[in-house]
């Protein structure tokens, strides 16, 4: 098993755990005097990272561009999807250069990005398109 640190009050997934677990039926790992400590590597504070993304202008119009910047010391390529309200991914993007320049869905609606960092997480915000 491998564990991952998520905010469900903010859609932030941030890193995988450094341990891993074998899965064996009913085994318990850890005691009260002897906890299993789970450990995950270079986590800032959730509400840090998730203040440094910015996307710009939000409402936008469809069709037109918008922009999404990690306002960080970022030198890993950021990916950004946009999903529908039916949850079909309707973009995915890679890009290395901020603030990333993309286009908005051509049909007026609320969508979700989910915004990737590697190494640093996941945020995720709605896009409204009128």
């Amino acid at each position: 098993m491998s564990f991952r640190l998520y905010d469900t009050e903010t859609g932030i997934e941030y890193y995988d755990a450094e341990e891993r677990l074998d899965f064996v039926a009913n085994a318990v790992v850890g005691t009260a005097d002897d906890l299993y400590t789970i450990h995950f590597r270079g986590t800032i504070g959730m509400d840090e990272f998730a203040s440094r993304v910015q996307v710009y202008p939000n409402p936008v119009n469809a069709g037109e561009r918008f922009s999404i910047n990690v306002a960080d010391d970022v030198k890993n390529p950021v990916r950004v999807e946009i999903i529908n309200a039916l949850g079909v991914e309707t973009l995915r993007a890679t890009s290395v250069q901020m603030p990333a320049q993309l286009t908005a869905p051509a049909t007026v609606g609320v969508y979700t990005l989910r915004i990737t960092v590697e190494g640093k997480g996941t945020v995720v915000r709605k896009l409204v398109v009128k």
